[in-house]
């Protein structure tokens, strides 16, 4: 059950994902009418835009610090934690309380977000330690875990492969791709 139509990552309709924050936002809103693939790959790339401009507004900053190290160490200690947290949500079978393709699609926007969650904060321990130790060395601790995390929490056609497998393996007959490229119904009134 891994035949599915992998969409791709970005349409030509998207170029609203390059603005940092604005894109973030955007991806969110429109995401709820989109497949839940279409939605979390928006909003992963809205995300990734936003990071990277957060990372250059933070290393332009003027800083008159030492270059302690006990910041980065916390900023290390921390963001570890983050990406035990996203290794093991990630590595759990998703949720099949109820056996439909809609249910299952919901499982998938579930851990991507609580993953995507776990993956910005080593970046933002990072902004912190910048400001407690005024160096940017946190900043550098918090941005190589945060790409690291974030190639864990990447949305991509080998990972829905991995969590379809997890799927069948626990006797599942749903398919993982269909499920998350199928059209989302379209949301009740009120609920927006």
């Amino acid at each position: 059950m891994t035949d599915f139509q992998d969409p791709g990552w970005i349409s030509a309709d998207a170029w609203w994902v390059f603005v940092p924050y604005l894109g973030l936002w955007f991806a969110h809103r429109r995401g709820s009418k989109q497949p839940a693939l279409i939605d979390v790959r928006w909003v992963f790339e809205a995300w990734l835009v936003t990071l990277t401009f957060t990372m250059v507004e933070a290393f332009t900053m003027t800083l008159k610090g030492t270059d302690e190290p006990s910041a980065a160490v916390v900023v290390a200690g921390l963001s570890a934690i983050c990406l035990a947290g996203i290794a093991h949500y990630r590595g759990r079978p998703l949720s099949l309380r109820e056996s439909s393709p809609a249910a299952l699609a919901g499982s998938f926007r579930t851990v991507f977000y609580v993953s995507l969650g776990l993956a910005t904060a080593p970046l933002l321990y990072g902004v912190c330690g910048v400001f407690v130790a005024a160096s940017r060395v946190p900043l550098s601790v918090g941005m190589v875990f945060t790409i690291a995390a974030a190639t864990l929490t990447a949305p991509t056609a080998a990972s829905i492969r991995r969590q379809q497998s997890k799927l069948s393996e626990g006797g599942s007959t749903l398919s993982l791709g269909r499920a998350i490229t199928a059209p989302s119904p379209s949301p009740d009134k009120g609920t927006r």
